[in-house]
Formats: structure tokens, sequence, C-alpha cells
């Protein structure tokens, strides 16, 4: 009989184990599956609140003339504070890329930024680009006739970048570097080609700058005063 007992007291262990372990196995599925749910939905509310807030503006568009057909593109622009959350001295930094593309194979790139480092020690102020924007000509100089239209199409580089230290309030001083590119000149019917203008084969220009700036302004963009 003791035995029995023994062995029934066994049994009724095992079931308690094994029933332990179903509903620890269960409430840890529920917790991971809570923790999944939290962190898809902080991830969803992150990609939300990165194209609601005030720091992002996204501008898509689509449009039509005839010398271009369809064209769609569209740009975003990002607002920030590069000091750091809680500096009121320095001023609003701003970052925006604009691409567009039109169904005459005409094709825009730009990416521009305005960037304040902490308490505005240094203003970076720069822009870069490609563009295949064909472009009417009509002659130079007195040579220049609307009889004489032509479609130029050519592609066209452009980087141009300043790093300017602060002096005083307001007042900067830097270097910076510009270059342009243009190439892939075509014409329809040869006008440009038989003016040979300067630069009717292509050019390049790449140069050192020197500058001075002073701005005031309380805002870069929307300025109140």
């Amino acid at each position: 009989v003791s035995q029995s007992r023994y062995d029934g007291a066994l049994i009724n262990m095992k079931k308690k184990r094994i029933l332990w372990i179903l509903l620890y196995s269960l409430s840890m599925g529920a917790v991971m599956g809570q923790k999944d749910s939290l962190q898809k939905d902080n991830k969803a509310q992150k990609i939300v609140q990165i194209f609601t807030t005030n720091k992002y503006l996204v501008s898509p568009f689509v449009f039509y003339m005839p010398e271009t057909n369809w064209v769609v593109g569209g740009g975003i622009k990002r607002f920030f504070n590069g000091g750091g959350s809680g500096d009121s001295l320095t001023r609003i930094s701003n970052t925006w890329v604009f691409a567009q593309y039109s169904l005459n194979n005409q094709l825009m790139f730009e990416h521009n930024y305005q960037i304040f480092t902490n308490k505005e020690k240094y203003y970076l102020v720069g822009f870069y680009g490609f563009n295949r924007f064909p472009v009417n000509y009509y002659g130079a100089g007195k040579d220049a006739s609307l009889d004489k239209k032509e479609s130029i199409s050519f592609d066209h580089i452009r980087f141009e970048n300043l790093t300017l230290r602060k002096i005083a309030t307001g007042f900067f001083a830097g270097l910076g570097w510009r270059y342009f590119k243009t190439f892939h000149i075509q014409g329809q019917n040869g006008i440009l080609e038989q003016s040979q203008i300067a630069g009717f084969q292509g050019s390049e220009v790449s140069g050192l700058n020197v500058s001075a700036l002073f701005d005031n302004r309380d805002n870069v963009l929307t300025p109140s005063t």
C-alpha cells in the first residue's frame, strides 16, 4: 500500500511539474508576443513621427508642360538644431534633397544644406547637383533669332561648399570650393555647332572661394527680424 501511495505521489508531482511548465511557456509566449507587438508599434510610431512632426517636410509632385511632358518628382527637407536640444544660441539648420524626372528623359537632382554647429561656431553652406535638362538656343548676340530655335541637351554637374568660422555675432568668414562641368552637349540642327561660341563643346570651372558673410536673421528660411 505504501509503495502505491508513493508511486501515486510521484505521478501527481510530475503532472504538476508538466502543468507548471505549460503555464510558464504560455506566459512567456504572451510576454514575448507583447514585446514584439510593442516593438512593432514603437517602430511604426517612429516612422510616423519622422514624416508628421515639424522636423521634416515632404513634398511629392506631378505636373505637365509642353517642353517636358509629364514630370514626377519630390523633395524632403529636414529642420534640426545643430547645437542640440535646448540650445537657444544656435539657429535652426536645414538640409533638403530634391529630384524630378520627365517622360522626355529630363533629369534633375539637387542637395542643399545650411548647417550651424554648436553656438554657431561654424556655418556650413553647400549645394551639389546634377541635371540633364534640354534648353532652347536661339543664337548669340546680333545673330540671335526666334527662327533659329534649337533644342540643346547637355549634362551639368555643380558642386559648391563653404565652411565659415564665426568671427563675431552674425559675422562669418571662411573658405570654399566651387566646381562646375557641362558636357555631352548635343543639338538638333547644328545651329550651336555652327556658331561655335565659347563653351559649345563643353566647359569646366574649378576654383577656391574666399568669403565673408554677415547674417543676423533670426531664422535663415523664414526670418521675422
